[in-house]
């Protein structure tokens, strides 16, 4: 949770989630309540989520976690949990039947922050025999395999209506109104009014194609998903890229996301603030910023393969004047840049004939029922966000990090250190000789630090090794081209 960032909510979820038995959070949603007991009590209200996610299903409280993944990376955000039925409880009353939902908790050490507390929608259980068994009483058990997604009631049901006169930006809260999730926005001001139609169809499939032709100006370009706090993020992707001031946000004061604050005076757990950023300097060492791994990932090349460097679109608009052969329009769509954007750091393809890749797309009729920009946008905001998808940079932290949020931007100081060990694809097993590190080392890089976006983010508990840890997938469109290596003369 940033202080400073332009992130905004405008709207709270309403709807009801689990009320977790033998939980006793006040920071928890109120709402229906499980009738059955647990089969297993988790140790105390005070460390239930704490060493472990606690999660319940039908009642059964999971023991044995072998592996709890949060994957916040998609429109809607899902999970993949793991564990062994040593008893063979599950297997029994509390599999899933009819009541499809499965619930999670992880606890805060820091009560400005949310926990990570949902529903999921159960969308597959897969179960195999295993020698994997947890309990004295039992050599073998059945480890179970469960995936789900965000649970959001009503969220596939088909729907027919029109949303009159709104631009974007309110239709899309309109919906987040009526589905009783929240609505988070960024400093937005869309030009794209007109009366949207949702043509029997889901709200899910609705956001999608609303938020595809949104449009405020040629400098913006937008993007929608829902977060693990159960709200619609209705994103001005390039209002976040332009983000130059560093951002504050309150302390966890240790790496692990969920500790015990009981020592803690009330101001030192919820008013401590620092700066919100992520490094890989030495004396930022066992704190929630720290960076533990970190890899480079690009798609460029498949991407300039199968959508091209820009798009040539045409459509036929029937509102213009003049004969019909004149009413057809077609232009190139090409990424946006950011104002000011020095020339070493577009991402041009240099290859010759790659900078000229273009694609034709042949959008549709306008008869004037639409926003004037319909067509510009979709392509608009598909091929710029194509550019934040290029080159990404994955970081892992020890623990949970509640202060980095998706749709964020976040400030990322990579030494020259670790730079260089990326750059000369060293062995990841190899540890740096410490005793060989000069000053120089720690001097942040110029071409990996610097502002990213934060495109999506995956929490981890390993039951093995008892440990919780954050995977953020970072993004930007602004890179120091690499340094030329001069071919000595032979």
């Amino acid at each position: 949770m940033a202080l400073d960032q332009i992130v905004l909510k405008t709207l709270d979820p309403t709807l009801s989630i689990v009320e977790l038995t033998d939980l006793d959070d006040s920071r928890d949603v109120k709402s229906l309540s499980l009738t059955k007991k647990p089969n297993h009590k988790p140790s105390t209200a005070q460390t239930a989520g704490r060493d472990e996610p606690f999660i319940q299903i039908n009642g059964y409280s999971v023991l044995n976690i072998d592996s709890f993944i949060i994957d916040e990376t998609n429109f809607l955000p899902s999970m993949t949990l793991i564990f062994v039925d040593d008893s063979g409880e599950f297997n029994g009353n509390s599999f899933p039947k009819t009541n499809m939902v499965a619930s999670s908790y992880v606890k805060v050490a820091n009560g400005k922050f949310k926990p990570l507390r949902q529903d999921w929608l159960i969308t597959s259980i897969r179960s195999i025999p295993t020698k994997k068994g947890h309990s004295d009483s039992a050599s073998s058990g059945i480890e179970y395999v469960i995936k789900g997604e965000l649970f959001i009631p009503r969220f596939y049901n088909n729907v027919s209506k029109s949303y009159a006169s709104l631009t974007s930006r309110d239709a899309l809260f309109k919906v987040a109104e009526e589905l009783k999730i929240g609505f988070t926005q960024n400093l937005v001001k869309p030009a794209d009014s007109m009366t949207w139609l949702n043509f029997n169809t889901s709200p899910a499939n609705f956001i999608k194609d609303v938020i595809s032709h949104s449009y405020q100006d040629e400098e913006s370009f937008f993007t929608a998903f829902v977060n693990k706090e159960y709200c619609l993020n209705y994103i001005n992707v390039n209002v976040q890229l332009m983000q130059m001031e560093s951002d504050s946000t309150f302390d966890t004061h240790l790496d692990a996301g969920a500790i015990d604050t009981s020592s803690l005076s009330k101001s030192e757990e919820s008013d401590s603030t620092t700066l919100n950023f992520l490094t890989t300097m030495q004396n930022s060492k066992g704190k929630p910023h720290y960076i533990v791994g970190l890899s480079l990932h690009s798609d460029q090349g498949q991407i300039l393969k199968s959508s091209g460097y820009k798009k040539r679109i045409y459509y036929y608009d029937y509102t213009l004047e003049g004969e019909p052969v004149d009413k057809f329009v077609d232009y190139f769509v090409a990424p946006t840049n950011t104002v000011g954007l020095a020339e070493d750091q577009v991402l041009l393809p240099e290859p010759e004939g790659l900078s000229d890749v273009g694609l034709k797309k042949w959008m549709n009729i306008e008869y004037g029922n639409t926003h004037q920009n319909w067509n510009h946008a979709k392509i608009a905001n598909d091929i710029n966000l194509k550019e934040l998808e290029k080159i990404q940079l994955n970081i892992s932290l020890a623990g949970i990090n509640f202060q980095v949020i998706r749709g964020s931007v976040i400030s990322v100081i990579i030494t020259q250190r670790v730079a260089d060990q990326i750059r000369k694809e060293a062995d990841p097993k190899k540890a740096a000789n410490e005793g060989n590190r000069n000053a120089q080392d720690e001097v942040p890089d110029i071409q990996l630090s610097g502002k990213y976006w934060v495109k999506g983010a995956k929490y981890y508990f390993d039951g093995e090794a008892r440990e919780f840890s954050t995977e953020l997938i970072l993004a930007r469109r602004e890179w120091v081209a690499s340094k030329k290596i001069k071919t000595p003369n032979v």
